[in-house]
């Protein structure tokens, strides 16, 4: 189980990292936060230019969505 979800976060962090260097962002560390917004805008933005599909725009924003959903409605 444990090489199963070692490849599935390698890749997880090889893409979030493509998309951090598409959007000139830097290392976490280094970098400031950006509000929710912000990054429902640069998702916004990156679909427009085809960075993105519909389904992983859509996936993306629901998770800011489920954020916000008490546990008692799960």
């Amino acid at each position: 189980l444990s090489r199963l979800t070692y490849f599935l976060v390698k890749i997880l962090t090889v893409s979030s990292n493509a998309v951090l260097w598409i959007f000139g962002g830097k290392d976490a560390e280094r970098a400031s936060f950006i509000s929710v917004e912000e990054v429902k805008s640069l998702i916004r933005e990156g679909a427009a230019k085809g960075i993105f599909n519909e389904t992983e725009k859509e996936l993306i924003h629901s998770v800011f969505e489920f954020v916000d959903t008490p546990v008692k409605a799960v």
